[in-house]
């Protein structure tokens, strides 16, 4: 079970993950891409889904309150957007103990999953590394109490309390 959780536009860029599914198939007959969201690009996609002969393998869910329920059944968090500022989707993956493989949209990714130990980052253009890695998250299974107490511990509340405060004093002097 792969899942992305965003708004069907261009900048998430889904048709990506749905143009490489064929190519996951290949490997992994038995996967499956439920996407999460609603947007403008919704019809396109149901389109892009019908022309390449994926209603079995693809699905858009529409949108969802229980977003972490389908987290933490999720095999693999997938993110293919252009651009982000910071990604809280990934965290939230993490925190479900689901190893994300994501678009290198800003080097703030690299932070959050602390340099591909508890996923991977891949420029986009790189079809092949992110196909690769998929199939590696699909073949290994991942610690999801490792990947949920790092989001406890680097995230928690007093943690970035802290952090902010770092950046306001550095700011006032």
């Amino acid at each position: 079970k792969i899942l992305n959780v965003a708004r069907l536009d261009d900048n998430k860029n889904q048709q990506y993950l749905i143009n490489i599914m064929p190519d996951i198939l290949k490997e992994k007959p038995n996967a499956k891409l439920f996407i999460i969201g609603k947007g403008e690009k919704e019809e396109e996609l149901k389109n892009l889904i019908e022309k390449l002969k994926l209603n079995n393998y693809v699905y858009l869910l529409g949108w969802k309150t229980n977003v972490s329920d389908y987290m933490k059944k999720s095999n693999l968090f997938l993110m293919s957007s252009k651009y982000e500022s910071f990604a809280n989707v990934v965290v939230e993956s993490l925190g479900c103990g689901t190893p994300v493989v994501t678009s290198k949209y800003d080097d703030v990714v690299y932070d959050i999953i602390e340099n591909n130990s508890l996923g991977t980052v891949v420029e986009i253009e790189n079809k092949k590394k992110y196909i690769k890695s998929i199939l590696y998250y699909l073949d290994n299974e991942i610690d999801k109490n490792k990947l949920n107490d790092y989001v406890k511990n680097k995230f928690s509340i007093d943690n970035t309390i802290i952090k902010y405060m770092q950046v306001i004093k550095k700011a006032i002097e």
